[in-house]
């Protein structure tokens, strides 16, 4: 388990709780996006927001869960050789 120092005692990661503004800094995103998300719990594109937990009707964001978010949202290198091939013109001129 990692651990962050806080100056004065060590927080297991997933302790470290940010509300939906600071959550949408770090991940760059609108504040709007995220209550989207997490009142639809997925978008049109079926995307869905990073895990969330209520403490006292607050929504709270923990670092672990923001890090996986972004982990599956990584875009895998698109394989190749896929579909029809390609015509290829004869270049031997006579």
């Amino acid at each position: 388990m990692e651990t962050v120092a806080t100056g004065v005692v060590q927080l297991p990661t997933n302790a470290i709780l940010f509300d939906d503004e600071e959550a949408a800094k770090i991940l760059k995103l609108h504040v709007g996006t995220l209550r989207n998300w997490r009142s639809n719990r997925h978008n049109q594109r079926g995307i869905r927001g990073p895990k969330f937990v209520k403490i006292g009707g607050n929504v709270r964001y923990r670092l672990s869960d923001i890090e996986a978010f972004i982990s599956e949202a990584e875009v895998k290198k698109p394989r190749r050789g896929r579909g029809r091939p390609r015509k290829v013109k004869n270049l031997d001129t006579k």
